[in-house]
């Protein structure tokens, strides 16, 4: 179901993954983590392009891509309740690690400024790229 999971993420030493991320030897997770923010970035400019259609009054022509697979209401809704749940349970992780970085003191504090550093290179790298 997913227990297991979530307490695996709940046990995390958060402030030890940050320290590990900013060190030297994290250099080529950080640039793959670059390539794929930078990927992600061009993708919704290539979705544009390829989904753009020519102007025409032919209705036939265009496809719908909800119409090519069939969904039932059933599935539908618990897709809905299983977004919900998990958007529900990342933000009470992300709440949790957060708190347990201000409690850790000055670690916590210089980890949530690597953190905050991490992100910073990352984006940049990634639109540069």
């Amino acid at each position: 179901e997913g227990k297991t999971l979530r307490r695996v993420i709940r046990d995390l030493d958060s402030t030890d993954l940050i320290a590990k991320l900013s060190s030297k030897e994290a250099r080529p997770m950080r640039r793959a983590a670059i390539q794929a923010a930078g990927g992600a970035l061009s993708l919704p400019s290539i979705k544009f392009w390829k989904t753009k259609k020519k102007k025409t009054n032919d209705v036939s022509k265009t496809v719908s891509i909800a119409n090519v697979r069939p969904s039932s209401d059933e599935s539908t809704a618990m897709r809905k309740r299983q977004t919900k749940w998990r958007k529900k349970v990342f933000w009470l992780l992300l709440a949790s690690h957060f708190h347990r970085q201000i409690e850790a003191g000055w670690r916590g504090a210089w980890a949530l400024l690597s953190l905050s550093w991490l992100s910073v290179r990352i984006s940049t790298g990634a639109c540069v790229r």
